[in-house]
């Protein structure tokens, strides 16, 4: 029988029992070292502590491969280097009775400490590149603070002393000074892992604390030893021998050989704030208590004049970035993520004003829409990759044909709108027959086999114009769209200008297909597929997504051509209790069995369904007849809808109130207003696939870890939907997006395919608990 599944969760136990014991060992010869009596006795003490961690963390590093040996190593190397100077310092006081300085020992302490710095700073700057991306969120000013402030308390205190003393022999004084140099370096290298080496974990962590301990212990011996007072086996030297036991510790952790993703540096943090201004106050706090010697005087007062300007520098940069996540929010809200172009949002708001402009200018006010046929052909041909790549290329085109001070836009997948102003009908015929010409001309896509082929395609375009005084944004949009409806069902490829007697002809396109789904709802032939929500912290599917799915005569119709005839009929809050009642029966099927009591389900509901008298009773009842907890379902809103209608916030309160959770859906394509995620009634933000698509280049990263850190200070949760690379979904989890979906991680399947990937996903889990 093949038992290699838990061989490994049984040698990470064994590794962190292993560290547990060294901890507590190494705790107790750090607590015995007092009760040492006699300088030999302490001194044999100390040296063995300190053989016995350089030991433990050499044999853990010869147990460990990878690419991150160097900064432990370096670790290992240093507490060796320390290790032979405290020899030397023994054979000195024990064998020959002397403590001569310098002597060979102080090179191995200098030399063990330069060793743990080297370290210190690697993990550093591997921390530092996983944020490269992050403008504006670099701790360098704050660490610079930190130091300048060390600086300022050494030079009054230690530094400064020590240099002032001088000494006969010049080797003895660079020596003497280059401890307080060396600890001033410490402290900028703890100041650094602090602000930006979390995401290294608990050996950074450890190692950090062997700094401090050392720190602490040669800032202690300097007073100590200035003021005559220091003893072996005090607290100073309890502190030196826990740099070992917790620099072996750091080297021994069962983690040290895993690299988590960073997670995302927030750039004001109250910590970061209260280091900052602590050590700012420390040179005014100096210049009241310090020495009046007039020399350290100015050096205080200059370096005090330092720390404010790198504190001016950080409040400028902090504001800097800020300013632009702002505008990039903006600019996401109004524009499309894959081509660039203005979204339907922008579009509405610029009809708006035009409209408004019409009858004070008397310029016509066009709107020209334009649908590719059959695109979905094309992206079966080519994949959605290649499809988003024309897309891009059509987008370029349409906007070399757009007139100046026109507004061109992506409304939907693969449709287009372009506003115009102060043309007539000629002249919008003429520029939807440029369209055209510019959709006609053959594009070079790849293909699977890594070739590429000229791919020809057409597209449909309608046009309406506003008539004066009478037209609104969606009767105008709607007059072009039956346009459109009719070019493409004459056969496409060409332009149909609206004219009123296309009203009845529009009226009757959807009524059929509304007819045949009402029947298809009354006859239950509606079918539900479910997509995984993904955690990001370990890939495990945490619940799914209840999608409608409508299968006519053996083949699945698109939701963007049944919806919005559901919508049209007023078919939405039947359909929507369908889904429901379906999506919450399988639940309760799928926590009945074993290892799935945890699972959830989300469901959308629209915002007719929330305006209908009932549905949170009728939710409720929902829950209660199957036995389903009420956490474990998900309602899913759109912004518009949670921001927009008093009634729907009730009713949202309403269900909260008996601990379902609710979800704003789509986060980023309408308000996107972000003073209502904190009065809005939800636990969840869905964040849109529009701002993850561009996340894999950079180009929304930023937008993005700015609204999941504004979610989490709202106690949102994050969930990234459209996540369709693993490029997309290594830039969600480095900005803290809490739960992933897309076609990544798998379509909207069936509900007995959705349960054997839920099962394959957690089968080795349940091997190795066996």
């Amino acid at each position: 029988m093949n038992r290699r599944p838990a061989s490994a969760p049984a040698e990470r136990r064994g590794a962190a029992l292993v560290w547990l014991v060294w901890l507590v060992l190494g705790a107790a010869c750090v607590a015995a070292l007092p009760l040492e009596h006699g300088t030999t006795a302490s001194d044999l003490h100390f040296d063995a502590v300190t053989v016995l961690s350089v030991a433990v963390g050499a044999a853990a590093l010869a147990r460990r491969r990878g690419a991150d040996l160097l900064p432990w190593a370096l670790v290992v190397g240093g507490l060796a280097l320390q290790s032979a100077g405290e020899f030397v310092w023994s054979w000195h006081d024990i064998v020959i009775g002397d403590e001569p300085f310098p002597s060979v020992g102080d090179a191995f302490f200098l030399g063990g400490t330069g060793a743990l710095l080297a370290a210190a700073v690697s993990l550093g700057r591997r921390a530092a590149r996983g944020r490269a991306h992050e403008r504006g969120r670099s701790p360098l000013a704050e660490v610079g603070v930190v130091a300048l402030a060390g600086a300022l308390l050494s030079w009054q205190y230690v530094l400064g002393p020590t240099a002032a003393e001088g000494t006969e022999h010049r080797l003895a004084w660079c020596v003497s000074v280059a401890y307080p140099v060396l600890d001033l370096v410490i402290l900028a290298a703890l100041a650094r892992l602090g602000f930006e080496g979390g995401g290294q974990g608990r050996p950074v962590l450890l190692l950090g604390g062997a700094l401090c301990c050392q720190l602490a212990a040669d800032v202690g011996f300097a007073l100590q030893d200035a003021a005559g007072t220091y003893a072996e086996g005090g607290w100073v030297d309890c502190a030196w021998l826990a740099t070992y036991v917790l620099g072996a510790a750091a080297v021994l952790h069962p983690q040290r050989g895993q690299q988590r993703a960073s997670a995302p540096l927030r750039v004001v943090t109250a910590r970061r704030l209260a280091v900052v201004l602590v050590c700012g106050a420390v040179g005014p706090a100096l210049l009241c208590v310090g020495s009046p010697d007039t020399t350290r005087a100015r050096l205080v007062a200059g370096s005090t004049v330092v720390v404010l300007a790198l504190v001016l520098l950080r409040t400028v940069t902090v504001l800097r970035a800020y300013e632009t996540s702002s505008a990039q929010l903006a600019h996401s809200t109004l524009h499309d993520a894959l081509t660039g172009l203005a979204n339907r949002g922008a579009l509405v708001r610029r009809l708006e004003h035009a409209l408004d402009d019409e009858g004070a200018t008397g310029r016509r006010v066009a709107v020209l829409r334009l649908d590719l046929d059959g695109f979905s052909g094309v992206n079966d041909l080519v994949g959605p990759s290649a499809g988003d790549g024309l897309l891009v290329r059509l987008a370029a085109r349409l906007r070399e044909v757009a007139p100046e001070g026109s507004l061109l836009a992506r409304i939907a997948g693969d449709e287009f709108a372009l506003l115009v102003g102060g043309a007539d009908e000629a002249e919008v015929a003429a520029l939807a027959e440029r369209l055209l010409e510019a959709v006609r001309r053959p594009f070079a896509v790849p293909v699977p086999d890594g070739s590429t082929q000229e791919l020809w395609i057409r597209a449909s375009v309608g046009t309406a114009g506003a008539q004066p005084g009478e037209s609104t944004v969606d009767a105008l949009l709607g007059a072009a769209d039956a346009a459109l409806a009719l070019a493409k069902n004459d056969g496409g490829g060409r332009c149909v200008a609206h004219s009123p007697e296309l009203d009845g002809a529009r009226l009757h396109l959807r009524p059929l297909l509304a007819a045949r789904l009402e029947h298809a709802l009354e006859a239950d032939e509606l079918e539900v597929h479910y997509q995984p929500l993904v955690l990001a912290a370990d890939g495990h599917v945490a619940g799914f997504e209840a999608l409608v799915r409508w299968r006519r005569d053996g083949v699945l119709v698109p939701p963007g051509e049944f919806l919005p005839a559901a919508h049209a009929a007023g078919l939405m809050p039947a359909l929507d209790r369908q889904v429901l009642r379906r999506a919450v029966a399988q639940l309760a099927r799928w926590r009945d069995q074993a290892g799935g009591e945890d699972l959830h389900v989300s469901v959308n509901v629209s915002v007719r369904t929330w305006r209908s008298p009932g549905i949170v009773e009728e939710v409720l009842a929902e829950l209660a007849h199957h036995d389903v907890p009420a956490p474990a379902l998900l309602l899913e809103v759109t912004e518009e809808t949670a921001a927009a209608d008093p009634g729907v916030r009730g009713r949202l309160a309403e269900v909260r109130e008996a601990g379902v959770r609710v979800a704003l859906d789509d986060f980023g394509t309408g308000y996107s207003a972000l003073a209502y995620l904190e009065t809005l009634p939800a636990d969840v933000l869905k964040i849109a696939k529009e701002l993850v698509d561009p996340i894999a280049d950079g180009r929304s990263s930023r937008v993005v870890g700015a609204l999941v850190d504004l979610a989490h200070a709202c106690d949102l949760q994050v969930i990234a939907e459209g996540v369709e690379t693993a490029s997309q979904r290594d830039r969600l989890v480095a900005s803290g997006v809490d739960v992933l979906q897309g076609y990544l991680f798998a379509r909207p399947l069936p509900a007995d395919e959705a349960e054997r990937l839920w099962r394959a996903a957690r089968r080795p889990a349940a091997r190795t608990a066996g």
